[in-house]
């Protein structure tokens, strides 16, 4: 435990657990106020954040949650970066998971009852932006970390995360267009979203394997010239 303590593996279990019970709260409050549909029927994530009092505990989850994943990126990237060398690819996928990061923020600020073109804005960004990280950390991981760091199976792993993942927001796609036709379309569509979030929350858990072998990190401070 005291090892565990240690390491830096905390940012991305905090965010796991993070995410993992707090949609499922925020559901909870949201279907106590009958603000959301109730089974069989399923709502969209956004749904359960989308009203008072939901919506500030929503917006709390979701800006905690990318601040954590910010610093999981970062202590994943430098650690890429310390078994391997810098990259551009390591360097793209840090970005990307940035941008991604961001998406979320707009989802958790702007309910799309209030202002929905910033919230889809910030879903797109937030779904297509981790499908595209998880793929890039999926490709270094096998190319640049296997065999000296770790085994095949973690790659397995995140492969079938991010396959999952990818085919979900297929899906939600498709059943979304689908019911602006008939709204029957809406439970799968919503349910196939929420599939793809959790894709999304085990696959940056899988990154705790990697961050528990990081016992301290340094941010190098460098000027100009030799006064402030």
């Amino acid at each position: 435990m005291k090892e565990a303590l240690k390491s830096h593996m905390y940012w991305p279990l905090l965010f796991f657990i993070l995410l993992f019970f707090g949609f499922f709260a925020c559901y909870g409050i949201s279907l106590s106020y009958q603000h959301v549909v109730s089974p069989p029927e399923w709502p969209f994530v956004s749904d359960t954040g989308a009203r008072s009092p939901e919506s500030t505990l929503f917006t709390l989850i979701l800006s905690l949650a990318s601040f954590m994943v910010l610093i999981t990126m970062y202590l994943y990237y430098k650690y890429v970066i310390h078994h391997h060398h810098p990259t551009k690819l390591n360097t793209a996928a840090f970005v990307i998971g940035c941008i991604a990061s961001f998406g979320v923020v707009l989802v958790g600020a702007f309910q799309w009852t209030v202002l929905l073109i910033p919230h889809l804005i910030g879903a797109f960004t937030a779904f297509i932006g981790a499908m595209i990280y998880g793929w890039l950390i999926v490709i270094i991981s096998w190319r640049q970390l296997v065999p000296h760091v770790h085994g095949m199976a973690i790659v397995y792993c995140r492969l079938a995360l991010v396959i999952l993942g990818s085919a979900a927001i297929i899906i939600m796609i498709i059943f979304a267009s689908l019911m602006q036709v008939d709204a029957r379309y809406s439970s799968t569509a919503a349910i196939t979203e929420w599939i793809l979030i959790y894709a999304a929350v085990f696959f940056l858990a899988t990154l705790i394997y990697d961050l528990r072998r990081i016992k301290s990190a340094e941010v190098k401070l460098v000027l100009h010239g030799d006064h402030v």
